[in-house]
């Protein structure tokens, strides 16, 4: 199936548009490091980060917190880093194009940092699957072909199209 041509939004650009989002929700808009170093993690807020390994990018400079979108439109996400504090356990799954579901990985560290997908098996990312056991998760994501898809909520949540042969190209994440 052909892909479609990368759209030349830049990157910063997808991220404010997502913030813009966020804001219209109602959520913080943080960085981990600003989580730190203000003391948001101590304050008992639900805060959770991320960032992307983007094809034929690599990974992610920047990682992005609380809703703030990461990936790149017109490129797979093919992993996923992430961290979060005050969310009890944070578990996450990646659905991969050829291999399918992979197990789970979970931290009940606070900022601990799981990965899911591949930075090196060039395989996009279908679908995430997050979990915690304080809280809420409400995830979104734009997949290559099928486009936007409406925000999903709940201690649980899938977002993407594991059945599919749509890839993530763009996700965003928030903790409440």
């Amino acid at each position: 199936m052909p892909r479609r041509s990368a759209r030349p939004i830049p990157q910063r650009l997808a991220a404010l548009v997502s913030a813009a989002v966020l804001l219209l929700m109602g959520g913080p808009l943080t960085t981990q490091a600003s989580a730190a170093s203000t003391g948001a993690a101590a304050d008992e807020h639900p805060q959770i980060c991320y960032r992307a390994y983007v094809e034929s990018v690599g990974w992610e400079a920047d990682e992005w917190c609380n809703g703030i979108g990461a990936g790149l439109p017109g490129f797979s996400v093919q992993a996923l880093q992430l961290s979060a504090a005050n969310v009890g356990t944070l578990c996450a799954r990646a659905n991969l194009a050829v291999s399918g579901w992979q197990a789970w990985q979970c931290s009940s560290t606070e900022w601990g940092r799981i990965q899911i997908g591949s930075a090196t098996a060039g395989r996009g990312v279908r679908a995430v699957e997050l979990s915690v056991t304080t809280g809420v998760i409400t995830a979104e994501v734009e997949m290559s072909n099928s486009g936007y898809q409406g925000p999903r909520t709940g201690s649980t949540v899938l977002v993407g199209s594991p059945g599919g042969v749509d890839e993530i190209e763009f996700i965003g994440i928030a903790v409440r």
